[in-house]
């Protein structure tokens, strides 16, 4: 691909662990495209092995709509949090493409295409609606995804078609509790949520 973007909601307390949200590996690359929590408030992007980072605070037990985007010419991209723009620049894999052929991975970091998982670098948390387009979505297309958990049109990856492929310890749950609400109503008297899962759009899942 020479473009990209990846949308998903997220919520997460835990404040001491790498947590790896999306891992997409090909042969000679375990780092063709993932998204990255290092530590802290970093929330990081890699693409073809290289990456940009931001920090901005997610890890808050409320949840969050976070999209990246990357194009191919002059390495173009943008972290976006709750809507707005938090991060954005050139020269991120300027003039590489995400190759096909690799293995995509939704929670955990493969250092060998589909393998060498590493427990501490697992995401602890709730994510839904992870949807992966090939092209750089619109500042508005990306604002009207993030004021509602509801949406299921990636024509890369859709959110429904992800249930299929659960593997390991994650829980199921259904309805979502974001679903039908924007951020705003979502967060409003929400407190800090202790727990750890991970989210579809018509089922949740506990990692």
């Amino acid at each position: 691909m020479d473009e990209v973007s990846v949308c998903f909601w997220m919520r997460t307390t835990d404040w001491n662990s790498e947590l790896v949200l999306l891992s997409y590996a090909v042969p000679d690359n375990d780092n063709e495209l993932v998204i990255y929590f290092p530590e802290g408030e970093k929330i990081r992007l890699y693409v073809a092995g290289e990456y940009k980072e931001v920090s901005h605070g997610v890890r808050d037990g409320r949840w969050h709509q976070l999209c990246m985007t990357w194009r191919k010419s002059l390495g173009t991209w943008v972290i976006y949090v709750d809507g707005h723009r938090k991060g954005y620049g050139i020269g991120l894999s300027s003039g590489q493409t995400i190759r096909d052929g690799g293995v995509l991975v939704i929670g955990q970091e493969q250092d060998e295409v589909g393998g060498l998982f590493d427990q501490n670098q697992s995401f602890l948390g709730e994510v839904t609606d992870c949807n992966i387009f090939d092209r750089v979505l619109s500042v508005t297309e990306v604002n009207i995804m993030s004021r509602s958990c509801d949406y299921d049109g990636g024509n890369v990856l859709r959110w429904s078609d992800v249930r299929g492929g659960l593997r390991g310890s994650v829980n199921v749950y259904s309805p979502t509790s974001c679903e039908g609400f924007t951020v705003d109503t979502i967060n409003a008297n929400a407190s800090p949520v202790r727990g750890f899962s991970s989210h579809s759009k018509d089922k949740s899942s506990k990692v």
